[in-house]
C-alpha cells in the first residue's frame, strides 16, 4: 500500500484509509493533453515514449485528474 507520495497527502500513514482514499494512476501520450485513468498497477502500464505518467490523490467517489 502506498501512503505517501512526495509528502501527500499530509496526514500520517499509521492505518489504512477508507476505499474512497487512494492514489489514482493516470497517463497521457504526451501528444493528446489528456489524461487517462489506469485500471492496472504501474508495473503492467505501457506508456509510450515521451508519455507521462501521474499520481493523483483521489479524496472521494469521484476522480480528480492531474492538472
Amino acid at each position: 500500500m502506498v501512503c505517501q507520495v512526495d509528502g501527500a497527502p499530509s496526514t500520517s500513514c499509521a492505518k489504512a484509509p477508507p476505499a474512497t482514499k487512494y492514489w489514482g494512476l493516470f497517463w497521457s501520450n504526451g501528444t493528446s493533453g489528456t489524461w487517462k485513468y489506469s485500471s492496472l498497477g504501474v508495473g503492467s502500464l505501457n506508456v509510450p515514449q515521451g508519455g507521462w505518467v501521474a499520481f493523483v490523490f483521489q479524496n472521494g467517489n469521484s476522480k480528480t485528474y492531474p492538472a
